[in-house]
C-alpha cells in the first residue's frame, strides 16, 4: 500500500543487505509501475542472473521492452511466444500475453491467453483476474 517511491526505498534498502531475485523482480515491477524504463529493465536483469530458470524476470524484461511503443510492444509478444512455449503452464507468462495482446488491440490473443490464464489456475489471483477481465470483455461490444 505504500507509493511506488517509496517501495523502491525500501526495496533498494532490503537489496543492500539481502538481493535476491524477488526483491530485484519487485524493484523492476516498482520502477515500471512510475515509468523508469531503463531502471526496470536493470532491476529485471539482475532479477534474471539471479533465477535464470525462473520465467517471471524474463517476463519483466519483455513487458518493459513494451513500453517503447509499437515496435517495443511487437517484440515483447515475440518474446512471450517464446517463453511461453518454453514456460507453457506458467499464468504469468500467459496472462500478460493478454496484457500485450489488448495493447496491441487483439481481441482474439486476449481471450485465448486469459482463457489459458484461467484454465492454469483458476484460484489463483491471475486466474481469477483473468477470469473478471473475460467477464467484462464478453459485455462490451466489438467495434
Amino acid at each position: 500500500s505504500m507509493a511506488a517511491n517509496n517501495q523502491i526505498i525500501a526495496l533498494d534498502g532490503l537489496l543492500a543487505t539481502k538481493p535476491t531475485s524477488t526483491i530485484y523482480l519487485d524493484l523492476g515491477q516498482e520502477y515500471m509501475a512510475i515509468g523508469d524504463q531503463t531502471s526496470a529493465l536493470t532491476a529485471f536483469a539482475h532479477a534474471a542472473a539471479l533465477a535464470p530458470n525462473t520465467p517471471e524476470p524474463l517476463v519483466g524484461l519483455a513487458m518493459t521492452g513494451g513500453m517503447s511503443g509499437t515496435a517495443g510492444l511487437d517484440q515483447a509478444s515475440l518474446q512471450l511466444t517464446t517463453l511461453a512455449s518454453r514456460f507453457p503452464t506458467n499464468q504469468v507468462v500467459t496472462f500478460n500475453q493478454g496484457w500485450l495482446a489488448l495493447y496491441r488491440r487483439d481481441s482474439a490473443t486476449v481471450r485465448d491467453a486469459w482463457r489459458r490464464t484461467v484454465a492454469l489456475g483458476p484460484k489463483t489471483n491471475l486466474g481469477a483476474t483473468a477470469a473478471i477481465f473475460l467477464t467484462q470483455i464478453a459485455k462490451k461490444p466489438s467495434k
